[in-house]
C-alpha cells in the first residue's frame, strides 16, 4: 500500500491485473515486526499472494508474474525468482535490499539480539524487529549453499544466476536506486546487477538506473521508473 503502489496500479491497470499487499507485520496485515517477521515468512507471504492470483485468473492465463518490490520487497522478489522461476516473468526493483542480512546486522541491538533501524517515517523514530529474522536467514542461507560468499548479495546473485541457467531462461530485471539513499548503498545494488549482466553477456535483460538525486523511497521518481520498466519488460 502507499503512493508508489497507487501509481503502479495507475500505470499498469489499463493492460494488466495488479495485486498488491502488505507483508506480515506491515500495514493492515496481521502480526508484528517484533514477533512475526522472518525471511521465510516473507517468501511465504509473496507465494501466497501469487497462489491467490493464479486461482482467480483461471487455467487459461499465464501463471508467470511481474514482481515489483521496493527495499525489503525487492529482496523478496529476487529470492522468489531464484527459488520459483516458473512463477516469475520479470522483476522491477526500487532500492532493493540485496544485502539484507548485512543491513540488519548493522542495526543489531547487542542487549537483546533484536534489530533497531532508525527511521524518520515512524513516530517512534526507529523500526523494531525481533532477532528471529537474522536467525531464520542464517538457516535459509546455509540450506541454499555450502559455499562461502563474501556477502548475502553475492549468494543471492549466485543462486539467481544458477537458477536461470538451469531453466534456460533469463528473467528480465529493471532496477532503480537513488544516489542519495541514506538507508541502502546504491553501489551494492549496482555491483549485484553487474554480476547478473556479466553472467549473461549476450543478453540485455538487466538494467540498472542510478537516480542521481533520489532518496531511499524514490516516491518522487516512481512514475518515470515505472514507465522505463514497462518499456524494458516489453522489449
Amino acid at each position: 500500500s502507499g503512493r508508489k503502489s497507487d501509481l503502479l496500479v495507475e500505470k499498469m491497470g489499463g493492460f494488466a491485473s495488479v495485486a498488491r499487499f502488505d507483508f506480515r507485520g506491515h500495514g493492515d496485515s496481521e502480526g508484528t515486526l517484533e514477533n512475526d517477521l522472518a525471511a521465510s515468512g516473507l517468501l511465504s507471504d509473496c507465494c501466497g499472494v501469487l497462489d491467490e492470483a493464479d486461482g482467480r485468473a483461471g487455467a487459461d492465463f499465464d501463471k508467470r508474474h511481474v514482481l515489483v518490490g521496493s527495499s525489503m520487497g525487492g529482496f523478496v522478489a529476487l529470492w522468489t525468482a531464484a527459488l520459483y522461476p516458473e512463477r516469475v516473468a520479470g522483476i522491477v526493483l526500487l532500492a532493493p535490499a540485496v544485502a539484507m542480512k548485512e543491513f540488519l546486522a548493522q542495526n543489531l541491538n547487542p542487549d537483546d539480539g533484536g534489530i533497531e533501524i532508525p527511521s524518520a517515517w515512524v513516530p517512534e523514530g526507529a523500526i523494531h524487529m525481533g532477532p528471529q529474522f537474522l536467525k531464520d536467514f542464517e538457516i535459509f542461507e546455509h540450506f541454499m549453499s555450502s559455499k562461502d560468499f563474501a556477502t548475502s548479495a553475492d549468494l543471492l546473485a549466485s543462486v539467481l544466476i544458477s537458477t536461470m541457467k538451469r531453466v534456460g531462461r533469463v528473467i528480465p530485471i529493471y532496477c532503480a536506486h537513488g544516489g542519495k539513499d541514506d538507508v541502502l548503498d546504491w553501489k551494492v545494488t549496482e555491483k549485484f546487477m553487474k554480476q547478473l549482466a556479466d553472467a549473461f553477456p549476450n543478453e540485455s535483460k538487466f538494467v540498472f538506473r542510478l537516480v542521481k538525486d533520489g532518496d531511499h523511497r524514490l516516491a518522487e521518481d516512481s512514475a518515470s521508473i515505472y514507465n522505463e520498466a514497462i518499456l524494458h519488460l516489453q522489449s
